[in-house]
């Protein structure tokens, strides 16, 4: 999804002035909240395959 784990890290442990300052990583520590994480994350991925008829990442 970010490219390479190191991005996917920052995004992961970033506070997020957008969630009050929390990470992705603190907000999914609730289980509903990672659910929810979890189907955006799926929706991002899916609409970038749609993007490319060949389903390569852009």
């Amino acid at each position: 999804m970010f490219g390479d784990e190191a991005r996917a890290q920052v995004w992961l442990t970033e506070p997020q002035p957008h969630f009050r300052g929390k990470s992705i990583l603190q907000l999914a520590s609730r289980g509903d909240v990672a659910r929810q994480i979890e189907e955006a994350l799926r929706r991002i991925d899916e609409e970038r395959i749609f993007r490319d008829p060949r389903g390569l990442q852009p």
